[in-house]
């Protein structure tokens, strides 16, 4: 069996047999456990989540049991530059920390269905500035043909997290020149052809046929009332209580929205 290596507890920031724990800006708690080495001597990392500080110190306690029951896990050394396994150490050590629950979803699901399928199985060496250009051409020509599902803003995050995941890279010596630096991507006006693609308030008439629809409807009908003629976003309209409004002055104070948590498991798969 392997041979444990020994750490030191870092004050503040750990328990007996916790691991590393801390809480993300948007409230959520994080654990980080070791499980083992690469075989250049970096630490692999296995992370967990949750809405209290104990129910992930619970989740840590059992996978540091299960660690020190089974010993740590080798690496091996053809992983270390396979680009998917490096991005997703990127992305849970220096990207994820600092985003939003709803960025976060939006930027795992990018790369499982898009990032990942045209890159992961390569080394990172391999992603040249011809992969890459032929990667968002492809995404362009998407846009142009269908006007759905890849719109310019979409595209210019897609390249923008690419960017920072290589400009890291070559800070750490991982590969030696930003191969996206020259990719270009010309902007796909989102508003093309016929106007389809914009969005447009609802015409008077189907506003009004709408709100005939709901007029016997206790639940629907102030939701939907509220909705077309203050233009607030779902979230907000849901959490609105009669304290909001003063019926006085007329008018709707908005306080707060409803935030969804998301959590996933170790495939970033929605749990």
């Amino acid at each position: 069996m392997p041979r444990l290596k020994e750490t030191k507890p870092k004050v503040g920031r750990r328990g007996n047999n916790e691991g590393s724990i801390y809480q993300r800006k948007d409230g959520r708690w994080c654990g980080s456990v070791t499980t083992g080495y690469k075989t250049n001597g970096t630490p692999v990392r296995k992370d967990v989540y949750g809405k209290t500080r104990n129910e992930v110190a619970q989740k840590v306690a059992s996978m540091s049991t299960e660690v020190f029951k089974n010993g740590y896990v080798t690496v091996s050394a053809r992983n270390e530059t396979n680009f998917e396994a490096l991005f997703r150490e990127w992305y849970e050590l220096r990207k994820a920390p600092n985003i939003t629950d709803v960025t976060d979803e939006k930027f795992r699901s990018m790369m499982m269905k898009h990032i990942f399928p045209a890159f992961g199985a390569l080394d990172v060496k391999a992603i040249d500035f011809k992969r890459l250009q032929r990667f968002f051409n492809k995404m362009k020509a998407a846009k142009v043909k269908d006007r759905v599902g890849y719109s310019s803003d979409f595209i210019g995050k897609t390249k923008n997290l690419l960017n920072n995941f290589f400009k890291d890279a070559v800070r750490q010596n991982v590969v030696p020149t930003n191969p996206i630096g020259d990719v270009d991507i010309k902007k796909v006006d989102d508003d093309a052809s016929d106007g389809e693609c914009k969005a447009q308030a609802l015409r008077p008439e189907v506003r009004k046929a709408v709100l005939e629809w709901v007029e016997e409807n206790p639940l629907l009908r102030p939701v939907l009332i509220i909705g077309a003629f203050t233009g607030l976003r779902p979230q907000e309209t849901i959490v609105l209580q009669w304290s909001s409004i003063n019926f006085d002055l007329k008018t709707l104070s908005v306080k707060k929205a409803l935030k969804r948590v998301v959590e996933f498991d170790e495939d970033w798969n929605v749990v």
